[in-house]
């Protein structure tokens, strides 16, 4: 694996990272803007995930194409605007009210995360071509960089023809798509990001995840919920762990093999791991899960 020595002492410090979907955001701060990802380092991220768009004339922006209406009350979508058109428009925050920040260029929010140990996730990067990884290439970033899309032939295809060797981490959702991401020999692939819908799917089996994970690549669980029916890993995740339980949603993942969660709820996130985990995330040495079920039983027996 080439460029991983930043990724390699991160999982070897805390074993289990977190990825923060779009940064974290709220009130007027609105994901995927420098300050989301400035908010999410500050709350315990370990990778923040970015979401990237080109403008009619070819300019790359951090924005999740599709969120026009939302992010920036229009209806016209970023890849139909020129690049000084966006750069015009101001980023409306969650009260729906019109922020005082404008949408990043790639190169702005490049230039911001350089100077951080934070791992960069560019998401979706089998929308754009070569385009994109062209232009990535430019900025020298790969100690950093963490390449993700689709495990489809012609994806593969592309990456593995490209002249750069980025982290490439494969989104699979199947034995197959691991099988045909690992058929190309020049790919450099650092781990997996695994998507299931049913907990008796294959590639999410104790000895195939165990496999992976013995070849020393990471196993990624996409633990965000984005809507009705939408959830990546099977309803195991953020809502399951935030509204019920964390052993149910993030312990669960945890227990089956999981060690990068992708999340909304970063700090809370990551305050269970510290607790719950110990010797993993830094900062303090935490409570066994043992400890924390023993004081959940206390707790119920005493009636408080």
């Amino acid at each position: 694996m080439k460029h991983a020595a930043l990724l390699k002492k991160k999982l070897s410090e805390k074993k289990i990272l977190i990825a923060a979907h779009q940064g974290f955001g709220g009130g007027n701060i609105i994901l995927n803007s420098p300050n989301a990802m400035r908010n999410a380092i500050n709350m315990g991220a370990d990778i923040v995930e970015l979401d990237v768009s080109r403008s009619k004339d070819g300019e790359f922006f951090i924005f999740h194409q599709d969120l026009e209406p939302r992010h920036l009350c229009v209806d016209k979508k970023i890849d139909q605007m020129y690049a000084r058109e966006i750069k015009e428009l101001y980023l409306w925050n969650s009260a729906h009210i019109e922020s005082e920040f404008r949408v990043a260029t790639m190169d702005e929010m490049m230039e911001i995360l350089r100077s951080t140990d934070v791992l960069i996730n560019v998401d979706k990067c089998d929308l754009l071509e070569t385009d994109l990884l062209d232009k990535l290439k430019t900025l020298n970033m790969e100690e950093q960089l963490l390449i993700k899309g689709k495990s489809d032939q012609a994806f593969l295809d592309m990456v593995s023809r490209h002249d750069s060797d980025f982290m490439f981490v494969p989104l699979v959702l199947s034995e197959a798509d691991v099988d045909r991401a690992m058929s190309y020999a020049g790919l450099n692939i650092v781990g997996f990001e695994i998507i299931f819908t049913d907990l008796k799917q294959s590639h999410i089996s104790e000895n195939f995840l165990n496999a992976l994970k013995s070849e020393g690549y990471f196993l990624w669980v996409n633990a965000i919920t984005l809507g009705k029916g939408y959830c990546l890993s099977a309803g195991i995740g953020d809502d399951l762990a935030m509204l019920d339980h964390p052993d149910k949603g993030w312990g669960k993942l945890i227990d089956m093999g999981f060690n990068v969660l992708q999340t909304d709820w970063t700090p809370m996130l990551d305050r269970y791991l510290r607790e719950n985990f110990p010797g993993g995330r830094s900062g303090g040495a935490g409570r066994s899960r043992n400890q924390v079920e023993a004081k959940d039983r206390k707790t119920r027996e005493s009636g408080e």
